[in-house]
This record gives structure tokens, C-alpha cells and sequence, in this order.
């Protein structure tokens, strides 16, 4: 079995484990990335779109936040499993932070990727049961093994994006 097919059912496995999650924990992000840098050089570019479904662990002060992410980007689609922490600093406004460890979709053999990121999200819309709103961040992407196949295996990017919470 290739390993992206094992990755595929691991990611299956983890979400099935979620069924008895409440719902009205999770959220649904869709964010358009806009590099900024790349290689260490400044320059300006669209870097794909993303769509991500994360869950909230809420605890007193911050919450945890667990996630699957996919994106395409410069090495092509890449999938990662998110994990975060979100704090409230104001009524509608919060801070989250995230690592994201995946693999980058590369042709026959898929290439470990990482990105660490931070986003404040500014509620636009709130209900008891489904919020929405706006979101801005700064964030590293770095592909290590894709030196060897192009010129560009770092990013940083500015990701500009709304999501959903039900």
C-alpha cells in the first residue's frame, strides 16, 4: 500500500472517532493565502486556496483546537492534520495559533510538510448556533525535501480567509 492510501485511512479512522463529538464545536474555514516571501526573497503572489474543518476543545481559559487541512500551493496539493490553541481577547475577537504537520501530494511520492501560523478572527455574524466571520494571519509553510525537485520549498504567507462555526 502506498503511503498516501495509509494516510488516507488514518485520516479516516480519526475522523470516524469523532462521531460522538458535539457539533456545535466545529467549524469549516476557507482561506486564500498571499505570499509574501519565498526563499528568503520578497515578492508578492497568489499562493492557492485552503479549506479546513477544525473541531474546538473548549477549557476555562484557551481553547484547543484539532484539525484536518487542504490546500494547494506552489509544490502542488498538500493535506495536514492541525493542532492550535484559541484565545479570546475580546467579545467577538480571538487569537489562534497552529502547527500543522501533513504531506505534500508529490507526484508518486508524497513529501513531508509543516507550517506554524497564527490568525485573529473577527466574528461578523453570531447566533446560539452558528457564527461567522473574518480572519487574517501570518503564517510559515516549508517543504524540506522539495529542494530537490524545484525552487521554491518555503513560504510565508498572509492567509485572508472566512469561517464558519456551528
Amino acid at each position: 500500500m502506498s503511503k498516501v492510501f495509509k494516510y488516507c485511512i488514518f485520516m479516516t479512522i480519526v475522523l470516524g472517532c469523532c462521531t460522538g463529538l458535539f457539533a456545535q464545536k466545529f467549524g469549516l474555514e476557507f482561506n486564500m493565502p498571499q505570499g509574501i516571501m519565498y526563499q528568503n526573497k520578497w515578492g508578492f503572489f497568489h499562493d492557492g486556496v485552503e479549506l479546513s474543518v477544525n473541531y474546538r476543545i473548549p477549557t476555562e481559559h484557551v481553547d484547543c483546537v484539532v484539525g484536518i487541512n487542504m490546500r494547494t500551493i506552489d509544490w502542488g496539493s498538500q493535506i495536514s492534520v492541525s493542532t492550535g490553541l484559541s484565545y479570546n481577547v475580546a467579545d467577538k475577537t480571538d487569537l489562534q495559533f497552529e502547527l500543522h504537520n501533513g504531506l505534500a501530494l508529490f507526484h508518486g511520492k508524497p513529501l513531508y510538510a509543516y507550517s506554524i501560523g497564527s490568525a485573529c478572527r473577527f466574528q461578523v455574524y453570531h447566533k446560539v448556533r452558528f457564527h461567522m466571520g473574518l480572519s487574517v494571519g501570518a503564517r510559515f509553510t516549508h517543504c524540506p525535501a522539495y529542494k530537490h525537485y524545484g525552487s521554491i520549498n518555503r513560504v510565508f504567507e498572509i492567509p485572508i480567509g472566512l469561517f464558519m462555526k456551528f
